[in-house]
């Protein structure tokens, strides 16, 4: 392992209260290639969620593998053996937040959303705002001052609340004849890509999250709202992209990057088929270098 960074090297010990959250553990993980994070038992009442930031690895659950690659988050329940294993080929570096809360009503909602989830593949995700909070969260802990009770409070209540939000999102609301709401699923369609913009690399993990055939959903979004599936996350990708060119010290490469484009050429075809300007000249028009 070439990095490793816990919370003052608490461990299933005592947690830190912030607010209602009862904080176990927060950190970064670097490990080399065919490495293994020895099995633990998840205490009553512990979630725990780990972030993939590179890398690939297996995640074991009571001895069941689900593997998973950068950008996904898999999420672990009380009372279960967690393991993980890096891929042989590639260092694997993640994430990691484990807690429980004291709130009722969020205990509540994290009981109902273990039971509907159980199988193992139900477990991987994708939140960036997740992702940002958690990278905030860690970020805080290592420089602590007499805001960061009421930051880290903050950060831990929207972490737990975003979770419950992407299990309910992914649920398909159908009425009693088996017929579905086009209008709502095409806003679950528009909400997924809003909230995935910077981890989606495909249109199918849409599909995928909404338990939905990708042609058929592609399909009715086009009848529907007026507008191919495929353009609405192009627009949704290109307007992002010009909100990061407007900021001073992110490159182009970099926000093509961060878009999940093939290439910088690839980005600045699209974003200048759109704009008629091209991402360089419209980030020096803008102040942004």
């Amino acid at each position: 392992m070439n990095y490793k960074y816990h919370l003052d090297n608490q461990y299933l010990t005592d947690p830190v209260c912030y607010g209602d959250t009862e904080l176990w553990q927060i950190g970064r993980l670097h490990c080399n290639p065919s490495s293994r994070i020895k099995a633990h038992i998840q205490k009553k009442e512990l979630y725990e969620l780990t972030l993939v930031r590179a890398g690939r690895g297996v995640i074991y659950t009571d001895g069941v593998p689900a593997s998973v690659r950068a950008g996904d988050i898999y999420i672990s329940f009380p009372q279960e053996i967690h393991e993980i294993a890096t891929d042989r080929d590639e260092l694997l570096q993640f994430d990691y937040f484990s807690f429980s809360t004291k709130n009722a009503e969020l205990s509540a909602d994290l009981v109902e959303l273990s039971a509907n989830n159980r199988y193992i593949k139900k477990r991987i995700f994708r939140s960036d705002s997740i992702s940002d909070m958690v990278s905030m969260g860690i970020s805080e802990i290592s420089g602590k001052d007499k805001y960061t009770y009421r930051m880290m409070s903050d950060i831990c209540e929207h972490i737990i609340i975003t979770l419950i939000r992407c299990f309910d999102e992914s649920r398909t609301t159908r009425e009693k004849d088996g017929i579905t709401d086009a209008g709502s699923l095409c806003y679950q369609a528009m909400s997924y890509i809003d909230s995935h913009l910077f981890s989606m690399r495909s249109l199918t993990e849409i599909s995928d999250s909404l338990n939905y055939n990708y042609s058929y959903l592609s399909n009715l979004f086009g009848k529907t709202m007026g507008q191919r599936l495929v353009d609405y996350y192009r627009e949704r990708k290109l307007q992002a992209a010009k909100r990061m060119l407007s900021e001073k010290g992110r490159s182009v490469t970099r926000v093509a990057e961060m878009l999940n484009y093939s290439s910088v050429y690839a980005f600045s075809r699209a974003f200048k088929a759109e704009y008629g300007i091209s991402p360089n000249q419209y980030k020096k028009n803008m102040g942004g270098e």
